[in-house]
């Protein structure tokens, strides 16, 4: 189930509201989905402590559940990704997302 978060222009930001990272090639990975190129990209996973587990300046690297090497146990993350379009202002989307086996 995708969560449509955004609408600027014509472009639309989507956030997965959960995610399984088992290895089964469905859904595995974690990370904003766009109908449009970013111009700006900056997206991070905190647990609940709000220790930053994950980061990326490239929108095609996917969060797969895990935190230096060792798989996330079960649960809901919190996501921060600050965005922008070409020609349109800086957005920053704040969620959560949850981690299912």
């Amino acid at each position: 189930m995708f969560v449509k978060v955004s609408k600027t222009g014509d472009c639309h930001l989507y956030l997965p509201n959960a995610f399984s990272p088992n290895g089964d090639n469905i859904n595995d990975g974690f990370a904003p989905i766009s109908d449009c190129v970013f111009e700006n990209y900056y997206f991070t996973i905190y647990d609940r402590w709000g220790k930053r587990l994950f980061e990326a300046n490239d929108p095609t690297h996917l969060w797969n559940g895990t935190y230096q090497s060792t798989m996330l146990p079960v649960g809901v993350y919190s996501y921060q990704v600050v965005y922008q379009y070409f020609d349109e202002s800086k957005n920053t989307k704040y969620g959560t997302v949850s981690l299912i086996r």
